[in-house]
This record gives structure tokens, C-alpha cells and sequence, in this order.
């Protein structure tokens, strides 16, 4: 992970069969960029598994 000015890039790989879900899911509008798709799906995760966290996140953020 590489921290930058407004926030980190992070880089995966993945399976080809989901990539090319992931382009068909942008080329339909569904999702504007491949990187929008997964910080959405994360968000979905994290708020699934542990939504304390996103609201530490949001909370920590407001107050600076």
C-alpha cells in the first residue's frame, strides 16, 4: 500500500473471469470505474462484518 495525498493505492489481483464481470458491470453504467466498484464493495463488507468500524472512521474524520 502506498499512502498518498488524499489517501492510498492499494493494488490486487484478480481471476479473469471476475475481471471481465467487473468491465461488463462498468460498460452497462452500473459502476463508473473499476476502482469505485471495489471501495464500494469493501464499504459493503466492512459495514456487513464490523460497522463499528465505519463509524469510528466517519466520526474520527468530522472531528479534525
Amino acid at each position: 500500500m502506498v499512502k498518498q495525498k488524499n489517501g492510498a493505492y492499494v493494488g490486487i489481483r484478480m481471476p479473469i473471469p471476475l475481471e471481465k464481470v467487473l468491465t461488463h458491470l462498468i460498460k452497462k453504467g452500473t459502476y463508473i470505474s473499476k476502482s469505485e466498484f471495489v471501495r464500494a464493495a469493501l464499504r459493503e463488507k466492512i459495514n456487513r462484518e464490523a460497522p463499528e468500524l465505519l463509524v469510528y472512521h466517519k466520526n474520527r474524520k468530522s472531528t479534525k
